[in-house]
């Protein structure tokens, strides 16, 4: 839509905040355009990883490959089940859940920093270049070094995929004593999600809009600033361990989320922008706490089957999240560009409220409950004990 334009001679008016303006109409029109462009993408991306991963998670509590076609969420579901087969329930378990969790932030964070050198040097060609190499490093290094997590002796499961499918969301709607639990975790973990993943579809469009107008490099350099903030949020996660259980650290991460969302929405500055991943440092934490929350409330055998569960979740969320902000950022773009970030503020809220109600209704003791199961996904009966320090 700039056919005829470049960034050193077109910046100032780019960036021109009249909105009786020409250039400001004129990147308004590319804004939408854009997004619109963004939810076609994020269709094409997310609806075939949700087929597959919601089919075949299941198969995760056998260690077996079946992330072909379910993207970076198949692989994070079978990451998760790994962790959980060679950790025992507790705060080393929460740990291990959180560092898995946050090193996709951080090479997000700094694949944004050093794609944007990238691009402002040779283009965006060699950008996506260099993130198949990485992909393609990532499957050789499980394939050469990541040894079996389970005995050889356990079989492959020979449930059927619709089986497999119920096995994923069958926490949610067969009936037991702690179903309330993961209902309230699960609902919470989506609202969270809508708010962390809508954020990011849209951020970087705010970013190049008026009165920013950042360049690829400046992003970067954004992207550099918010790695920093998740590696500070992890290494707080011990400190927060000694004082706070896993669902009190997801409140403080709900509130630290609703904090940086409502100054992104009112920024004005490039200062202020760069605040917002300081304010939101604690904002990731609420993802593996949540996981960490519902996985001692689950059974070893069925680890997997929870974690695809929550995957098909997060797939949910990402298309639902990236939709919704684009359709929203569209509506309000030229009246109050910061109003999709008030929307994420309000969802980031509902979930910290849920999470409150999680901590009320599970007790106020200090440690979380761990499930004893006496039959398996196809039994009715679910025991619990609660177990205290």
């Amino acid at each position: 839509m700039y056919p005829n334009s470049n960034l050193s001679t077109s910046y100032g008016s780019s960036c021109n905040v009249n909105r009786s303006t020409e250039a400001y109409r004129e990147r308004t029109a590319a804004q939408k355009a854009v997004s619109q462009l963004n939810i076609y993408k994020k269709v094409a991306d997310a609806v075939p990883a949700l087929i597959t991963t919601g089919v075949m998670g299941g198969l995760g509590d056998r260690s077996t490959l079946y992330s072909l076609g379910g993207g970076s969420y198949g692989a994070l579901s079978i990451g998760f089940a790994y962790i959980l087969d060679v950790t025992s329930p507790g705060k080393q378990r929460t740990l291990m859940i959180t560092l898995l969790e946050a090193s996709t932030g951080i090479g997000a964070a700094i694949s944004g920093l050093v794609s944007g050198f990238i691009i402002e040097g040779v283009g965006y060609f060699y950008s996506n270049i260099c993130a198949g190499a990485v992909a393609a490093g990532s499957v050789l290094v499980v394939v050469l070094f990541l040894p079996p997590s389970r005995p050889p002796h356990i079989s492959v499961s020979r449930k059927s995929n619709l089986e497999n499918s119920l096995a994923a969301l069958a926490f949610y709607f067969k009936a037991s004593p702690i179903r309330y639990k993961y209902v309230i975790g699960i609902i919470s973990f989506m609202f969270a999600a809508f708010s962390f993943i809508g954020k990011q579809s849209i951020e970087i469009l705010y970013q190049l809009n008026a009165p920013f107008c950042w360049t690829s490099v400046k992003v970067g350099y954004f992207s550099a600033t918010t790695s920093v903030s998740i590696i500070l949020g992890i290494a707080n996660i011990k400190v927060l361990q000694m004082c706070f259980v896993e669902d009190v650290i997801a409140i403080f991460s709900g509130i630290s989320g609703v904090a940086a969302s409502i100054v992104e929405a009112f920024a004005v500055n490039d200062l202020t922008l760069f605040v917002v991943p300081v304010i939101g440092f604690m904002s990731v934490l609420v993802f593996p706490m949540i996981r960490s929350m519902l996985s001692r409330l689950t059974p070893a055998d069925r680890q997997g089957a929870l974690f695809a569960g929550i995957a098909v979740v997060e797939i949910a969320s990402n298309l639902g999240a990236s939709l919704g902000a684009s359709v929203i950022y569209i509506a309000t773009v030229g009246t109050m560009r910061g109003f999709v970030f008030l929307v994420i503020a309000g969802l980031w809220f509902l979930s910290t409220c849920l999470l409150l109600v999680y901590r009320i209704t599970s007790g106020m003791s200090k440690t979380a409950p761990l499930a004893e199961v006496t039959k398996d996904i196809t039994g009715t009966q679910v025991v619990e004990a609660d177990v205290k320090n």
